[in-house]
């Protein structure tokens, strides 16, 4: 059963964190520019890492309060640790194999090489196995970084208005 509700766990945080790098970095970077093409260019073409400094570069060049560039300063950094533990959940053998139903040892069996089934044996048991707890953690952070952008979103397309309306 504590399988079953870590797996759950990690697929709301997978799918929180992919929300967070597509819909909500991308609802910024169209607060940012009036440009959709280029929007749609750098969506395609820039990791993560790379957009997120994007919006701090973009916010700066349209003078934007220094606590908001603070505050994506603050987000590219928690969006790093959080793309690791991210990154880390894909590539942990134990976690792929609870998909598959397979267990560590099965998993080991499967390597033909006696040295290679060391190995991997060796790596099941140094991969990192999170407890729901943790991943609960990583989720409710990837949903205040998802608060953080739609607030900044919020503002810019305020600005965005008032400018408009003076002219």
């Amino acid at each position: 059963m504590q399988g079953l509700e870590l797996k759950a766990a990690i697929d709301l945080f997978l799918a929180e964190f992919s929300a967070f790098e597509t819909h909500f970095v991308g609802m910024l970077l169209r607060s940012l520019s009036n440009d959709l093409l280029f929007v749609r260019q750098t969506e395609a073409l820039l990791d993560l890492e790379a957009r997120l400094k994007l919006l701090k570069r973009m916010a700066f060049v349209r003078n934007l309060d220094p606590s908001v560039i603070a505050q994506l300063d603050a987000v590219n950094l928690r969006a790093g640790r959080l793309r690791e533990k991210r990154d880390e959940l894909s590539r942990n053998p134990a976690l792929i194999e609870m998909d598959g139903g397979k267990s560590h040892s099965e998993a080991a069996r499967t390597v033909e090489d006696e040295s290679m089934r060391r190995l991997a044996t060796a790596g099941l048991k140094s991969a990192w196995l999170p407890t729901k707890a943790e991943i609960d953690e990583c989720r409710n952070g990837t949903t205040k970084l998802q608060a953080t952008l739609r607030a900044i979103a919020e503002q810019v397309d305020g600005r965005r208005h008032l400018v408009a309306g003076n002219l």
